[in-house]
């Protein structure tokens, strides 16, 4: 299973090569995106073995050096949580892979160089965070997802309103990486180790909570909740093509995975915390559904419409922290159902709009 998913990484990484050697015209634009296929359905097949409880790991210790004294050796690992959401995320990254090379090979070299890239690094970095088992990779997934978002958004620059969604899209990014720091950073001082598995051993008080916020903003940010939700409908729009529905319905997904583990580390927050997602989660389903009602480009509709599946998503998720074991598995399981349904529901939006766009010579 480990050689799977070392597989899967490797074809990514060789999408991103990829994607920088090929300027020929044609078909040869769609490599890229062809090996980001394989890549993903190698992720996701390694991703259903961790559901059924096998082992599934892959050590980078050897990548990006020893590791410090006391500490565990770097590596990335899939569990039975993270592989629902690999199944999840990079399955439905398969046919949307496939659309995005069939779009790829009628596009301009130099934007379909960078999407290749941006394309790659998303997938790749949604991969990393999901199986990180300590605070520098999670990170380092994270900042590469913003970095990717900068990419897929801005890939082209003679459209000045494109080029400022980037802008929007990647400061936006850079906030919630800053959030997350600083709560990770919290944890690893009080439990005195950068592996996540010890934060469920950090003590109550202050700097628990503090974290706890901290983190469950980060992932705010990017799952676009109100009032943090100004970046999406911009930064999915700027997105070409088949890049919404990677951006969308794939790496998304990430930010409702850090709010799952936070809370199986971290256990219930207090609360008037939960209050406050319950409330912006609801205010921000009814504001997303409200604005996608009074667009004029499908792209925004189903940009707004993201918006409000996230509340609906992040309502359930309030509902799990705020009631007994019975309650929090009804509502997890609620926010889970949506999120699948997201997941799929966007991704064939944004693929099947890109295409009639494509049509229609958008």
């Amino acid at each position: 299973m480990s050689a799977l998913f070392a597989a899967g990484m490797i074809l990514l990484a060789a999408a991103a090569a990829a994607g920088l050697a090929i300027t020929a015209p044609g078909r040869a634009r769609s490599v890229p995106y062809a090996l980001g296929a394989a890549g993903s359905a190698c992720l996701a097949a390694a991703g259903g073995f961790a559901l059924a409880g096998r082992a599934v790991q892959l050590n980078v210790a050897g990548w990006l050096g020893d590791p410090l004294p006391g500490q565990q050796a770097l590596a990335l690992s899939a569990d039975r949580m993270s592989g629902m959401f690999l199944v999840m995320a990079l399955g439905a990254a398969v046919p949307v892979s496939v659309a995005f090379a069939s779009w790829a090979a009628g596009q301009e070299a130099a934007a379909t160089r960078m999407l290749a890239e941006g394309y790659a690094l998303a997938l790749g970095a949604t991969v990393v965070i999901v199986t990180a088992q300590d605070v520098f990779t999670a990170l380092f997934g994270w900042e590469a997802l913003t970095a990717a978002f900068w990419l897929l958004a801005g890939a082209n620059r003679a459209d000045h309103d494109r080029d400022g969604a980037a802008r929007v899209t990647v400061s936006f990014g850079k906030v919630s990486g800053a959030a997350l720091l600083i709560g990770l950073l919290l944890l690893a001082t009080r439990s005195h180790s950068i592996a996540l598995a010890s934060f469920a051993h950090v003590p109550g008080g202050a700097a628990r909570t503090t974290a706890l916020v901290l983190l469950l903003a980060g992932f705010a940010v990017k799952a676009g909740l109100v009032p943090f939700q100004v970046w999406m409908p911009r930064g999915y729009a700027a997105a070409p093509g088949p890049a919404r529905a990677i951006m969308a319905g794939v790496c998304v997904n990430v930010a409702f995975y850090g709010m799952w583990r936070t809370l199986a580390l971290l256990g219930r927050p207090p609360g008037w915390l939960a209050g406050i997602l319950l409330v912006l989660g609801g205010f921000a389903a009814l504001l997303g559904i409200a604005h996608a009602a009074v667009q004029s480009r499908l792209s925004r509709v189903i940009a707004y419409s993201s918006v409000e599946n996230s509340g609906l998503i992040i309502t359930g998720f309030g509902v799990a922290l705020t009631g007994d074991q019975r309650l929090a598995a009804v509502g997890l399981l609620a926010a889970t159902l949506q999120m699948v349904a997201h997941t799929a529901a966007k991704t064939l939006l944004f693929t099947s709009a890109a295409g009639l766009e494509a049509a229609a010579g958008g």
